[in-house]
Protein backbone atom coordinates (compact mmCIF):
# COMPACT_ATOMS: atom_id res chain seq x y z
CA UNK A 1 0.00 0.00 0.00
CA UNK A 2 1.32 3.35 -0.60
CA UNK A 3 -0.55 6.49 -0.74
CA UNK A 4 -4.45 5.92 -0.49
CA UNK A 5 -4.63 3.04 -2.97
CA UNK A 6 -4.42 -0.65 -2.17
CA UNK A 7 -3.64 -3.60 -4.50
CA UNK A 8 -3.39 -7.58 -4.26
CA UNK A 9 -3.91 -10.45 -6.80
CA UNK A 10 -5.68 -13.21 -5.87
CA UNK A 11 -6.59 -15.15 -9.29
CA UNK A 12 -6.41 -11.51 -10.73
CA UNK A 13 -5.33 -7.95 -9.77
CA UNK A 14 -7.66 -5.74 -7.16
CA UNK A 15 -7.13 -2.48 -6.10
CA UNK A 16 -9.29 -0.45 -3.78
CA UNK A 17 -8.92 3.20 -1.68
CA UNK A 18 -9.33 6.83 -2.61
CA UNK A 19 -8.43 7.89 -5.80
CA UNK A 20 -7.97 11.35 -7.44
CA UNK A 21 -5.87 10.14 -10.24
CA UNK A 22 -7.95 6.75 -10.79
CA UNK A 23 -5.67 4.24 -10.30
CA UNK A 24 -8.47 2.46 -8.27
CA UNK A 25 -12.12 3.35 -9.26
CA UNK A 26 -12.13 5.18 -5.94
CA UNK A 27 -13.93 2.36 -4.06
CA UNK A 28 -13.80 0.78 -0.31
CA UNK A 29 -13.85 -2.38 -1.59
CA UNK A 30 -11.71 -4.28 -3.90
CA UNK A 31 -12.57 -3.85 -7.41
CA UNK A 32 -10.96 -6.33 -10.34
CA UNK A 33 -8.64 -4.37 -12.43
CA UNK A 34 -9.26 -5.46 -16.52
CA UNK A 35 -7.10 -6.07 -19.06
CA UNK A 36 -4.81 -8.13 -16.93
CA UNK A 37 -4.59 -11.77 -17.76
CA UNK A 38 -2.09 -12.84 -15.54
CA UNK A 39 -0.97 -10.62 -13.40
CA UNK A 40 2.31 -11.05 -11.24
CA UNK A 41 3.62 -8.27 -9.50
CA UNK A 42 2.21 -4.42 -8.48
CA UNK A 43 3.00 -1.21 -7.43
CA UNK A 44 1.28 1.62 -6.29
CA UNK A 45 1.62 5.07 -5.54
CA UNK A 46 -0.23 8.56 -4.66
CA UNK A 47 -0.90 8.71 -7.98
CA UNK A 48 -0.25 5.43 -10.24
CA UNK A 49 -0.08 2.10 -10.52
CA UNK A 50 1.55 -0.50 -12.41
CA UNK A 51 1.53 -4.02 -12.53
CA UNK A 52 3.69 -6.65 -14.83
CA UNK A 53 1.31 -9.22 -16.28
CA UNK A 54 2.67 -11.73 -19.13
CA UNK A 55 6.21 -9.93 -19.04
CA UNK A 56 4.78 -6.89 -19.95
CA UNK A 57 4.88 -3.37 -17.93
CA UNK A 58 1.14 -2.24 -17.37
CA UNK A 59 0.50 1.37 -16.07
CA UNK A 60 -2.73 3.58 -15.04
CA UNK A 61 -3.37 6.87 -13.51
CA UNK A 62 -1.72 9.90 -12.92
CA UNK A 63 0.72 11.06 -16.20
CA UNK A 64 1.44 14.71 -14.90
CA UNK A 65 5.10 13.61 -15.36
CA UNK A 66 5.21 10.86 -17.94
CA UNK A 67 5.59 8.18 -15.23
CA UNK A 68 3.11 5.44 -16.87
CA UNK A 69 5.46 5.42 -19.93
CA UNK A 70 3.85 5.99 -23.09
CA UNK A 71 5.54 8.93 -24.27
CA UNK A 72 2.59 11.19 -23.46
CA UNK A 73 1.17 13.14 -20.27
CA UNK A 74 -2.63 12.25 -20.20
CA UNK A 75 -4.45 10.38 -17.77
CA UNK A 76 -4.78 7.27 -18.46
CA UNK A 77 -7.66 5.51 -15.85
CA UNK A 78 -7.03 1.76 -17.41
CA UNK A 79 -4.13 -0.26 -17.66
CA UNK A 80 -1.81 0.95 -20.77
CA UNK A 81 1.00 -1.11 -21.74
CA UNK A 82 4.37 0.39 -21.65
CA UNK A 83 6.04 0.05 -24.92
CA UNK A 84 9.73 -0.83 -25.78
CA UNK A 85 10.14 -3.05 -22.72
CA UNK A 86 9.41 -6.75 -22.40
CA UNK A 87 10.38 -9.65 -20.05
CA UNK A 88 9.75 -7.36 -17.13
CA UNK A 89 10.88 -9.04 -13.71
CA UNK A 90 10.15 -5.89 -11.33
CA UNK A 91 8.57 -2.55 -10.94
CA UNK A 92 8.39 0.73 -8.76
CA UNK A 93 6.49 3.99 -9.22
CA UNK A 94 6.31 6.91 -6.74
CA UNK A 95 4.38 9.84 -7.35
CA UNK A 96 6.64 10.98 -10.46
CA UNK A 97 8.40 8.86 -11.98
CA UNK A 98 8.75 4.68 -12.57
CA UNK A 99 11.06 2.00 -13.02
CA UNK A 100 11.05 -1.09 -13.95
CA UNK A 101 14.20 -4.68 -14.37
CA UNK A 102 12.98 -6.16 -18.04
CA UNK A 103 15.53 -8.67 -20.10
CA UNK A 104 17.73 -7.76 -16.75
CA UNK A 105 17.97 -4.15 -17.68
CA UNK A 106 16.64 -1.08 -15.52
CA UNK A 107 14.76 1.70 -17.19
CA UNK A 108 13.14 4.72 -15.80
CA UNK A 109 10.51 7.31 -17.08
CA UNK A 110 9.07 10.53 -15.45
CA UNK A 111 10.11 13.19 -13.77
CA UNK A 112 13.84 12.66 -13.51
CA UNK A 113 14.79 15.28 -11.13
CA UNK A 114 14.07 13.13 -7.97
Amino acid sequence: MTGFTSCAIAGGLYCWGFSDDGQDNDTESPTRVGGLSQPEAVATSHGTSCAISGGGLYCWGSNDYGEIGDGTNIYRPAPTRVPGISGVTAVSTNSSMTCAVADGKVYCWGDGRL
